[in-house]
């Protein structure tokens, strides 16, 4: 999905082939599994210096969301980082960062979008991190955790829980998460799973808190 151009006339037959088969086996992994992990090369969401691939934002991360996915775990960005798709607690793992980390550490400042810093952010060497991150451009993501420090991701899945940590040279912990499954959705359209359409269903929630606030709202007597 990332070398052709979703709406062109060559490009969108083989994207749709390939989301149609993307979603067979979501569908058939969300009909048995209780963990259904995703691994890509390229990130869904990001927070560094590729960003997100808008392609999959658009066109896949709707197939993991509606489906049930518990993780999307990737590279490609030469980070460590922890990204939540809060109206759906679906997880994103970047560790993209084992051999070679981006931004040089003999240099004093950088402007690579990083964690997204200010451009000309000090930078001091390549175990920079940046805990008070300005956080990840769209509103449905969060980013915990970003690091440019080498290292890799473990998981360890039980049946109730899954364990995510990000680790450092020789090992050490930088982050940890913890997760419980996500409700899984078989349903044959996947646009019949309930959050298929995040802004359809956020539309509907808002649609019935208002119809309830108006309905209180006129219970209530009016003020003299």
């Amino acid at each position: 999905m990332s070398s052709t151009t979703p709406d062109s006339p060559v490009g969108f037959p083989q994207v749709a082939a390939a989301l149609a088969a993307v979603d067979v086996e979501l569908r058939a992994a969300a009909a048995e599994a209780t963990w259904v992990i995703v691994a890509g090369h390229y990130p869904v969401r990001s927070a560094a210096e590729h960003g997100d691939t808008l392609q999959l934002a658009r066109l896949l991360l709707p197939l993991l969301r509606g489906r049930g996915v518990d993780a999307y775990a990737c590279g490609h960005d030469h980070t460590l980082q922890a990204l939540e798709d809060t109206p759906t607690g679906l997880r994103f793992v970047v560790s993209g960062n084992g051999a070679e980390p981006r931004g040089n550490p003999n240099r004093e400042t950088s402007s690579r979008r990083i964690g997204f810093p200010h451009a000309g952010a000090k930078v001091t060497g390549a175990l920079q991190e940046y805990p008070g991150l300005i956080d990840h451009p769209d509103s449905d993501t969060n980013l915990a955790f970003s690091s440019l420090e080498n290292g890799f991701a473990v998981h360890v899945v039980g049946p109730e829980s899954m364990f995510t940590e990000l680790r450092g040279r020789g090992g050490s912990s930088l982050y940890s998460m913890e997760q419980a499954p996500r409700a899984k959705c078989a349903a044959a359209d996947v646009a019949d799973c309930p959050l298929y359409d995040v802004e359809a269903e956020r539309e509907k929630a808002a649609a019935a808190a208002q119809a309830l606030a108006d309905d209180r709202r006129s219970q209530m007597p009016f003020a003299s």
